[in-house]
C-alpha cells in the first residue's frame, strides 16, 4: 500500500512527521483517492469514499444546512485549521467542497458505490454554496491564508457543480435541485470572468490556478496557457514553485519555500493542453527524482533548499505518482 504510512482511519493524514502527523485534510485525501483510483485500487477508493460520506453527513439545528469541517485529528473529530500568520479560523475553504463535490461524480462515472448519506452530502454542499454566496465569498483557499474572493476556490467549485450536471438526472437525489445547481454554476462562472487570470482583486500569480487546469479542467486554451505562462515566469525557484510571490510560510533566510508538488502538477497542466515536454524542459521530471530521493517534503525551504520538517508529505507523493502514472514514458 503506497500510501501505508500516512493511513488513518479511511483516510490519511497529511504527513507522518513534522507539524501535520496528526491532521486529515480533506482536500489532500482527494488527492490521494484519485491516485488509487488510477491504480485500480478499488476496495481502498470505495472505503475512504465511505469515510467521507460519514464525515460530511452533517446536519444543522433548523435543518438549513452545516458547513462540514474541512480538517480532523486521527480519530476523525472535527479540528480547527488557524491562519498561518494571524491565528485567527481559516475554515472557510470553499475549493474543498467543489473537491468533494468533484471526486463524488470522477467516483460516480468510474462506477463506485455510495452510501445513502452521500445524498445529504451533496444537498447539503449545494446548500452551503447557495446560502453563503461562494461566486463573492472571501475565503481561506488552498495555502490557508487571508480570507478572499478567490478564483481557484470558487473555480473549482464550479468544476464539482459542472460535472453533477453532467450525471444522468435520472439518478439524481430528489433533494438536488437542478436549477439551483444551474444558477450556483452561472455566478460561478461571472465572478471567474472578472478574476482571471488573476487569483484575487490583488494577487496575480498563484500556483493554485493550475488546479484549475487540471484535474478540474475549468479553463483551457489561452487563459490556460496565460496562467501556465505566469506560474512558470514569476514563480519558478531553484528546484520547485512557489506557491505565491512573498509566500511567508517557511521563510527562511529571505528565500520562500518552493513546493515540491506543483513540479509535478506543472507536467500534469501542460499536458492537459497538449504541451507535454518529455525532452524540451526536462527540469520538473528531475523534480520529481529529487522529491523521491528526499522522501516527498512539502517543500525546500532557505538558502541551501533543504526539505523542511513535513517530509513526506502524502499530498506531494500523490502528485508524484499521477505525474508518473499518467506521463511517464516509462
Amino acid at each position: 500500500m503506497l500510501f501505508q504510512e500516512f493511513a488513518c482511519n479511511g483516510l490519511w493524514v497529511a504527513s507522518s512527521n513534522g507539524d501535520y502527523n496528526d491532521r486529515v485534510w480533506i482536500r489532500d485525501s482527494v488527492f490521494i483517492i484519485l491516485t488509487h483510483m488510477e491504480m485500480g485500487e478499488t476496495q481502498i477508493v470505495q472505503d475512504a469514499l465511505n469515510t467521507i460520506g460519514d464525515l460530511w453527513d452533517v446536519s444543522s439545528e433548523n435543518n438549513d444546512y452545516a458547513r462540514p469541517a474541512v480538517c480532523y485529528s486521527c480519530d476523525l473529530k472535527s479540528v480547527s485549521v488557524p491562519n498561518y500568520l494571524t491565528g485567527e479560523s481559516a475554515d472557510i475553504q470553499n475549493d474543498t467542497l467543489g473537491e468533494v463535490l468533484w471526486i463524488y461524480c470522477e467516483a460516480y462515472e468510474r462506477g463506485y458505490a455510495f452510501t445513502p448519506n452521500w445524498d445529504r452530502v451533496i444537498a447539503n454542499i449545494l446548500a452551503t454554496l447557495f446560502k453563503e454566496r461562494y461566486w463573492e465569498q472571501s475565503d481561506s483557499g488552498f495555502w490557508e491564508m487571508e480570507t478572499a474572493l478567490r478564483a481557484s476556490s470558487v473555480g473549482i467549485c464550479v468544476a464539482g457543480l459542472r460535472r453533477l450536471l453532467s450525471i444522468d438526472s435520472r439518478e439524481w437525489s430528489s433533494s438536488w435541485d437542478a436549477e439551483k445547481v444551474r444558477t450556483l454554476l452561472e455566478k460561478g462562472y461571472e465572478t471567474l470572468y472578472k478574476l482571471l487570470p488573476n487569483e484575487t482583486s490583488n494577487r496575480a500569480y498563484d500556483s493554485s490556478l493550475l488546479y484549475l487546469i487540471w484535474p478540474f479542467t475549468v479553463v483551457d486554451g489561452v487563459m490556460a496557457l496565460q496562467i501556465i505562462g505566469r506560474v512558470l515566469g514569476n514563480l519558478r525557484g531553484w528546484v520547485g514553485f512557489r506557491r505565491f510571490v512573498n509566500d511567508p510560510y517557511y521563510l527562511q533566510g529571505g528565500e520562500v519555500a518552493e513546493w515540491g508538488m506543483t513540479s509535478p502538477h506543472m507536467l500534469l497542466c501542460m499536458n492537459q493542453i497538449g504541451l507535454y515536454p518529455v525532452e524540451e524542459d526536462p527540469k520538473d521530471w528531475r523534480t520529481i527524482k529529487l522529491l523521491e530521493e528526499k522522501n516527498y517534503p512539502e517543500s525546500f525551504v532557505g538558502v541551501e533548499k533543504e526539505p523542511n520538517v513535513n517530509t513526506p508529505l502524502a499530498w506531494t507523493k500523490a502528485m508524484c505518482l499521477l505525474a508518473k502514472l499518467k506521463l511517464s514514458p516509462n
